[in-house]
């Protein structure tokens, strides 16, 4: 074998062995999205991380620092990778072992969970985490719904069933306003005592 065969025989191994590398994020770029891999001693290039969408619809979800990750390289070159997320570490394990629920959780303590065998949906933000949902054209709820909390309406709320507060429904608020009585009505300027019944 002489010096030229046997360089590509060893450059040949070392493509083959660059195909597929495992390695951790050593940092991001968000803009434009790339991160850079450190696979051993050696640390990538910047390299564009692989997504579920990125089309008519797009989806954003960066992998972060420590994270690891998989470079797939075509030919063997790092310089073509593309980064692949993602594994579960001895420092970031599993979220659950449960094969029923889909979970996403998050550094702030944000977790949203979907049990297809319970068919429970949970989402739980943390202390002061606020929500916003804008639905132009309404929204159509099935289903009983419990607020503990204040409710605020700046325009219409319908309910085909009763609404119930802390003190009672509304329907047995119709009830007392429909049939109440005042006590001690006299004619003229005179002003009626309080109802007989309390709200």
């Amino acid at each position: 074998m002489n010096m030229n065969e046997s360089f590509e025989l060893v450059e040949l191994a070392r493509k083959l062995a660059n195909l597929v590398r495992p390695g951790r994020v050593q940092a991001v770029r968000y803009d434009p999205p790339a991160v850079r891999v450190e696979i051993g001693d050696l640390v990538t290039a910047w390299l564009p991380p692989l997504v579920a969408r990125a089309g008519n619809n797009r989806s954003w979800d960066m992998p972060e620092v420590g994270e690891q990750v998989v470079v797939l390289s075509p030919s063997g070159n790092f310089a073509q990778g593309w980064v692949l997320p993602a594994g579960y570490t001895a420092s970031n394990p599993a979220p659950s072992v449960d094969p029923d629920k889909k979970i996403y959780t998050f550094p702030d303590g944000a977790w949203l969970e979907y049990d297809r065998k319970r068919h429970h949906l949970k989402a739980v933000l943390p202390d002061g985490a606020t929500t916003e949902l804008k639905s132009t054209g309404g929204i159509e709820f099935t289903g009983d719904l419990r607020v503990n909390g204040n409710i605020t309406a700046t325009q219409n709320i319908t309910a085909t069933g009763d609404i119930t507060d802390q003190t009672r429904s509304m329907q047995a608020d119709r009830a007392i306003y429909n049939s109440h009585k005042h006590s001690g009505v006299a004619s003229g300027p005179s002003t009626t005592q309080t109802t007989g019944q309390q709200q």
